[in-house]
């Protein structure tokens, strides 16, 4: 037992805690946001700090992804595609 590897402890804590942190400190002081899809269907405040690609509430809940700051690229190419595919 005594040749077996340690493994190295995470000192920033669980995915879950960093995810909670990273939530409250959006929520607390980011900067308010027009209302992401998330936000708007729940009836939630949007705050946005600058360390996240989501807001908030959308860290809180691990929303794979957030509409705070509008649509990507790639997703603009998609519904472009289909659009001029069904038009």
């Amino acid at each position: 037992m005594a040749d077996r590897i340690r493994k190295r402890k995470n000192r920033d804590g669980s995915s879950t805690q960093r995810r909670r942190r990273l939530a409250e400190f959006s929520s607390s002081s980011g900067f308010l946001m027009p209302k992401c899809s998330y936000c708007h269907e729940h009836g939630l405040d949007c705050h946005v700090s600058g360390t996240s690609n989501r807001c908030g509430p959308c860290n809180r809940v691990n929303r794979p992804s957030c509409d705070v700051w509008g649509l990507d690229p790639g997703t603009c190419r998609v519904l472009l595609g289909r659009s001029l595919a069904v038009g």
